[in-house]
């Protein structure tokens, strides 16, 4: 059995909320190290790209339909904190927040 941690880093969670997000996660892996699960910690959050900016400026400019899209110009950032297969726990503190939650794209 493995077990996939996936935090929420959009802006919401600055303050307390993020720093208990990365002591739960350092606690959880240590407990799922210790039952020898294997583990991974992911955070993820959306940034603005200039590249997504201008595929976007180019879509609305030809016409294209845009309604099914929640964002336009933020692209989906991942991050692995805690890899498969490794015993390392200190990426875990650089967890931080970015911008929005994009979280169906992320659990995808």
């Amino acid at each position: 059995m493995a077990v996939s941690l996936l935090i929420d880093r959009s802006g919401s969670m600055a303050g307390r909320k993020i720093e208990l997000a990365r002591l739960c996660a350092t606690a959880l892996c240590d407990a799922l190290t210790q039952l020898q699960f294997d583990c991974e910690v992911l955070g993820y959050c959306s940034l603005e790209s200039e590249p997504m900016r201008q595929l976007f400026e180019r879509q609305r400019a030809a016409g294209a339909d845009l309604r099914r899209y929640n964002r336009f110009v933020e692209r989906l950032d991942l991050k692995i904190y805690k890899r498969f297969g490794t015993a390392d726990l200190s990426g875990i503190a650089l967890i931080d927040c970015g911008h929005e939650n994009p979280d169906g794209e992320a659990l995808a």
